[in-house]
């Protein structure tokens, strides 16, 4: 029988591979960016260029959190790792989360920059 970290290891690059890309069935329920952010982005054709500025926010952060996603998801299917540890896991490990911090950080500096631009 396979490892749990395995699994779920390969559950979720399929997810985000799909979440990514989009095929059909996402499409069709439900699980894209539009579909789930729907309230908050607005019309598109009350605000095109407000909208595709949301959307794009949204997806930059929502798409980069995905390796901190992957993370946090091995804390729950591997607990004998102990990664909610960060003293206790392993090096790899630990630079796996801090790049994965670092591209969060990035992301919202970008957005938080977009935003700053848009009002000048």
């Amino acid at each position: 029988m396979e490892s749990p970290e395995v699994t779920f290891t390969l559950a979720y690059i399929v997810f985000s591979f799909c979440f990514v890309c989009a095929p059909n069935e996402f499409r069709s329920a439900g699980l894209t960016i539009q579909n789930l952010f729907s309230s908050w982005l607005g019309s598109e054709d009350v605000g095109f260029t407000q909208y595709h500025i949301r959307r794009t926010s949204i997806t930059v952060l929502v798409h980069s959190a995905l390796p901190l996603g992957y993370y946090m998801g091995m804390c729950i299917a591997a607990p004998e790792k102990k990664l909610g540890y960060i003293h206790q896991v392993s090096d790899s490990w630990r630079a796996f989360l801090l790049l994965s911090l670092c591209l969060q950080l990035a992301s919202w500096t970008l957005v938080i920059y977009w935003s700053r631009s848009q009002l000048e």
